[in-house]
């Protein structure tokens, strides 16, 4: 089994500025961050640099900034959006360094245009996922399957994780005597603790019992793939798919839905709703729940309080009496 450092990806840079971002990427994991996504896109940024002058250049120009930055065919403009700010954060690092390096501004940078709505699950369409995933058996590539599926999906739903939080749990991350889950690498490289209920607390201890004997130490995957390493978020989205087939739920097409993401969506909107049904206290649950998500402010939370409304007519009255100052409207939706 592989400790938690053997999911630091390393990569190869051989351009002229390939010690910048050796050092930056250095930098960064020192740190603690994780930094695989960023390293890969500079390695990226690296071979170009290569192609842009032979690989002669001494410092990011302006002119091989707004080349690099350029939407390449069938490329979305979230993922160029990433590689500039990839790009700009080696450049602010040469500038710390005493480097005269080119950073594109804000007001240059691309638009995104978020047109998708979260998919939310209804509480039959959830039951027959769980039922699917139970019904998931080991393949040839991944024998642990059938014991891994059941419970990730519970997990998933259960507590709204990100995917790659969930992804990236180790089996000392599971404490079933305090049902708490703790998260070492969430977004922006924080940390927090949740909790879990005590079924799927049950859920967790059942499943450590039988996966145990699998794992050399504690810090083995809690979702082991079939090599015994974390599993890749592709072959989770290959699964996903394959388990809402099962389940009779149909697939919309491209920003339509659903997506391993909406998980997250529908814990938040099914919390609102019960907590709205129970006559809760709304205006104190809400931090709750943004500190829960791990969100860095109210403001994204506050989105599904939108959502919860359209979804659930009935509450809509309570819920613009207490929010109706606060709840973003239509047009100002996007991924959380």
């Amino acid at each position: 089994m592989i400790s938690m450092n053997s999911k630091i990806k390393q990569f190869k840079y051989t351009s002229s500025l390939s010690g910048f971002i050796q050092e930056h990427v250095a930098e960064k994991r020192a740190l603690g961050v994780l930094f695989n996504t960023d390293a890969k896109i500079l390695q990226n940024f690296d071979r170009y640099v290569l192609s842009w002058d032979g690989g002669t250049a001494t410092t990011i120009t302006q002119e091989l900034a707004d080349s690099y930055s350029k939407r390449r065919p069938n490329e979305g403009v979230a993922y160029q959006l990433l590689r500039i700010k990839t790009v700009n954060k080696l450049s602010s690092y040469m500038i710390r360094n005493g480097i005269d390096a080119y950073m594109i501004p804000n007001e240059k940078m691309p638009r995104k245009k978020e047109s998708f709505t979260p998919y939310i699950f209804t509480d039959e369409q959830i039951e027959r996922i769980f039922k699917a995933a139970d019904t998931i058996s080991k393949s040839t590539s991944n024998r642990h399957q059938g014991i891994v599926a059941p419970v990730f999906f519970r997990m998933l739903y259960s507590t709204g994780m990100r995917i790659s939080e969930i992804s990236n749990l180790c089996f000392c991350d599971i404490d079933t005597n305090t049902n708490v889950i703790r998260i070492r690498h969430a977004k922006f490289n924080k940390q927090r603790l949740i909790p879990m209920s005590q079924s799927l607390a049950k859920i967790c201890h059942n499943y450590i019992e039988k996966m145990m004997p699998v794992a050399a130490d504690m810090d083995a995957p809690f979702f082991p793939n079939g090599r015994n390493t974390f599993y890749e978020e592709t072959a989770i989205y290959n699964l996903f798919r394959k388990i809402i087939w099962k389940a009779g739920i149909s697939h919309g097409g491209k920003n339509a839905g659903p997506r391993l993401h909406d998980f997250r969506h529908t814990f938040a909107v099914h919390c609102l709703r019960n907590w709205s049904v129970q006559n809760a206290d709304l205006t104190a649950a809400l931090p709750y729940l943004s500190a829960y998500m791990g969100h860095t402010g109210l403001q994204q939370t506050q989105k599904y309080l939108r959502l919860t409304a359209d979804i659930y007519p009935e509450l809509v009255e309570r819920l613009s009496q207490e929010f109706g100052y606060i709840i973003p409207s239509v047009e100002s939706r996007s991924t959380i």
